[in-house]
């Protein structure tokens, strides 16, 4: 057998074996995708988004690297390539295939993340001041019914706090109800901040002297944690506060309890307690 038709049936079996994996890929993504359960609206989706990327792009990936090592395998020797004639329509289709994907992946992460934004224009009303929730089309009073829950997220060096206005409570720690949509209102006292609760698929930035927003409709009960993911300074790594999601009888008499008294907060990281101590020059 020569040495050209062996590379032949070389470069035929690694075409054959890059298909296979990359359509065994597809499917094994496929079926792995159709199980799961999330804590929250937000999270479903952007998980949603990353099963579907990861469905096109491995994929993709595969068959790109089965094309190369072909080429390789196929056209390798030590006879002089033959000279081809510029061809444009495979200079047009590649350009074309990554401008598809590109769009793909706009078109996808776009309706990922809108809905979890929220407009000021949209929110400024019922978010300016206690007791305009009551009167602000479906959003919830004091713990009750099934509107939407507002919160004012305020982050400063190194702690979180909840306000939440219907009830007229503040909190060191976040409470949502179930089934419920949740809506954020955020906003820093110093540096930027990051607000974010991973298991909810929740991430926004507070920045000092400006309104940031985020909703999202917890679907599961639980104990989280709301973390900081914006480097903000020495104590920065300890900046976190529990978070539960309760059922709706739970959230009512959580609120209800001790409405308008702010709990005792724990005693703040010092910024001296971080700082280096000095070495004194000989």
């Amino acid at each position: 057998m020569s040495e050209s038709t062996r590379r032949e049936r070389s470069a035929r079996r690694i075409a054959v074996a890059t298909v296979g994996l990359a359509a065994a890929s597809a499917v094994a993504l496929a079926v792995a995708a159709t199980g799961g359960s999330y804590d929250s609206t937000t999270e479903a989706t952007r998980r949603g988004l990353h099963r579907t990327l990861l469905a096109v792009g491995l994929p993709a990936t595969i068959l790109v690297e089965g094309a190369l090592v072909y080429a390789v395998v196929r056209f390798s020797g030590d006879s002089p390539a033959d000279p081809l004639d510029e061809r444009r329509w495979p200079e047009l289709a590649w350009a074309l295939g990554v401008g598809v994907v590109f769009l793909l992946v706009g078109v996808l992460s776009y309706q990922a993340m809108v809905p979890a934004a929220v407009g000021d224009a949209a929110v400024r009303g019922p978010l300016s001041e206690p007791g305009e929730e009551a009167r602000g089309g479906g959003v919830a009073g004091r713990g009750g019914g099934t509107g939407t829950v507002v919160v004012h997220v305020t982050a400063e060096q190194w702690d979180w706090t909840f306000r939440y206005p219907t009830a007229n409570r503040t909190s060191e720690r976040l409470v949502l109800p179930v089934d419920r949509r949740a809506v954020f209102r955020l906003r820093s006292r110093d540096v930027i901040h990051g607000f974010a609760v991973p298991d909810l698929g929740l991430k926004r930035d507070a920045f000092p002297g400006q309104y940031t927003y985020l909703r999202t409709t917890p679907t599961d009960t639980g104990r989280f944690r709301v973390v900081c993911v914006e480097f903000c300074g020495a104590g920065h790594s300890r900046m976190a506060a529990p978070a539960a999601v309760v059922t709706r009888s739970e959230f009512a008499n959580w609120t209800s309890g001790d409405a308008g008294q702010p709990v005792h907060r724990q005693p703040k990281v010092s910024r001296a307690s971080h700082r280096q101590p000095r070495v004194s020059r000989p």
